[in-house]
Order: structure tokens, then sequence, then C-alpha cells
């Protein structure tokens, strides 16, 4: 972890951000379809034990729901489809340096209609690899709900 926890917490909200949008440069194909690439942006993030749980409750496996982006490469392409997350928390857990704590808002127009989840995520560092000297945060909990009046039509 950086030594300071302004720094760390700048960290978290830039990993975030980094990741929403590979989400959207994958599903709108800005970027080409390469397994190594989507590894690098989104997959390496999420390691084999992170649980996601979803809107509906269900929680599953994170390699499951990566797997299941990759699968949509381009399913937006041509869209009017962004995400963007706002109003980022950040905890750092005492006695737990390597541990972050983040609710953010994360707003998704796609379908015609705009969309808004809050998103808790755990973030936790991780060693950086000999050719990097920024710390690699990886996601080890994810859960989201609607944003009351901001889900989908077809779940009012």
């Amino acid at each position: 972890m950086p030594n300071d926890p302004d720094q760390f917490s700048e960290l978290c909200r830039s990993e975030i951000d980094r990741v929403h949008q590979a989400f959207s440069q994958w599903y709108r194909a800005e970027i080409p379809e390469d397994d190594a690439l989507f590894d690098q942006m989104i997959g390496d993030a999420f390691p084999v034990d992170c649980v996601i749980v979803g809107v509906d409750g269900a929680a599953e496996p994170a390699h499951e729901v990566i797997a299941s982006i990759r699968r949509r490469y381009g399913s937006r392409r041509g869209q009017d489809y962004w995400i963007e997350t706002r109003d980022h928390s950040v905890h750092l857990l005492d006695g737990y340096p390597d541990l972050a704590f983040v609710t953010f808002e994360e707003w998704q127009k796609r379908d015609g209609e705009v969309i808004a989840l809050t998103t808790t995520v755990i973030l936790e560092t991780a060693r950086p690899s000999a050719a990097s000297s920024t710390p690699l945060l990886l996601w080890r909990h994810v859960h989201q709900t609607y944003l009351m009046g901001h889900q989908p039509s077809s779940r009012r």
C-alpha cells in the first residue's frame, strides 16, 4: 500500500474508474478483441476467490461474471452507451493497511435509459510486477444495488 492514505484513496478511485472505462470500451468494441488485453485491462483485477453480488442478490464467482463480460465483446457497438462512476467514498480499514472499502455510484446509459447503482467493493493491494512500481489493486468483493428510482424500467 502507498504510505500516504490520500494517495491510496486516489489509487482506489482511479482503479474503479479505469476498470469501468475498460468495460465500456470492451462492450463498444473500441479496443481490440484480444484475450491478453482483456486480462490486462479487466480480468487480472478479479482473483479467482472474488465474489460479485449482483442487483438481484445472487452471489457469483467473479470468474463467471468476467467470462460473461468477455463473451459480450462489442455487444454495445454503435449504441449510445456509457458508464460513469461518481461519488467515491473510500474507507481505509484500521489494522488492514492493504485493504480499502469503497462505495460509489455507477451510472449507465443503455437501451435508451439511464440507470444507476450503488456499488461497494473491497480492494486489496498486491505486489507490483518487476516491470511496474505502481501497486496493483485486486477486487476482492463487489456488491451492487439499484439506486431508488434509477433501476431499468423492466424492474420498476
